[in-house]
């Protein structure tokens, strides 16, 4: 699914989600475009945006068809039915395009500042100018290449909804983001179901909150890269790679559960490992 995916993108340029029935997102090749990455900073803007591809996901699920339409900010979207035999599988999405139809780039962030006042006026207009445009043509070159892919997921069951679980879909994004910001309105917004849902299911399902786990994933991270004798990191940017907000931070919650700062584990480590292997010897 993750090479088909990014097989499209790189075709098209465009960015693509894959969802389960639930509407939730199972796969997806970006975070969007630079512009939707900036309007997404208002939650209200991001709360608009989900609505908008949920009444979509509705739609394709209603007419068995895509659903072609443009997002609240003007810029063309689609939503395809992944199914086979009649039984819908999921979705997959398409988003975002400039087309013949779509506003010019000014007049797209006049609708976002609409909006968001508070986001930046030009660097808005910056993106909205980078972003692709589309001759009819063109896209419609797109949709006839979606439309192969989403044939090929179906008739290979690339995508079963009994294969994703909320809480394995809460691991796998912790996973691709484990070194990047990780906040639970993101996660919410990406899976499409509430923060409620998220962290009520998790804690169900594993016995600790989403964030006890981040944390843990990030702390073995950092010690799988303290352990490597190859790793010449220091630990300012061990902390980032694990994604971790300042080194402060990283040093505070590492002292609390190994008993020491990470570079003093690391020298106790190394001088373990010497030692077992000069008794080995």
């Amino acid at each position: 699914m993750k090479k088909i995916l990014q097989t499209l993108q790189t075709l098209t340029g465009l960015s693509f989600a894959v969802f389960d029935v639930q509407m939730r997102c199972v796969h997806f090749t970006s975070t969007g475009s630079m512009f939707c990455r900036m309007l997404h900073r208002s939650s209200f803007c991001q709360e608009l945006c989900k609505e908008s591809d949920l009444t979509a996901m509705q739609q394709a699920k209603d007419m068995h068809a895509p659903c072609f339409y443009t997002c609240p900010f003007g810029l063309c979207e689609a939503v395809y039915p992944i199914m086979e035999q009649e039984k819908l599988h999921g979705y997959l999405l398409i988003s975002p395009a400039r087309r013949e139809c779509t506003a010019a780039p000014r007049q797209l962030v006049e609708t976002v500042r609409q909006h968001a006042p508070e986001l930046n006026e030009d660097a808005l207009l910056a993106h909205a100018k980078a972003l692709r445009y589309y001759t009819e043509e063109e896209w419609s070159a797109v949709c006839h290449a979606v439309s192969v892919f989403v044939e090929h997921i179906a008739s290979n069951h690339l995508l079963s909804a009994s294969e994703h679980p909320l809480g394995e879909l809460i691991k796998q994004y912790v996973r691709k983001n484990i070194g990047n910001k990780i906040t639970l309105t993101a996660m919410s917004r990406n899976l499409h179901c509430s923060t409620v849902t998220l962290t009520e299911t998790f804690k169900r399902e594993y016995g600790l909150t989403i964030m006890q786990y981040v944390l843990k994933k990030r702390m073995q991270m950092a010690e799988g890269i303290l352990s490597d004798p190859n790793a010449s990191f220091t630990v300012t940017e061990i902390a980032d790679r694990c994604g971790f907000p300042d080194v402060e931070y990283f040093s505070k919650r590492f002292k609390e559960t190994h008993g020491v700062s990470p570079s003093l584990w690391r020298q106790q480590h190394a001088a373990q490992v010497q030692s077992s292997t000069s008794f080995q010897g």
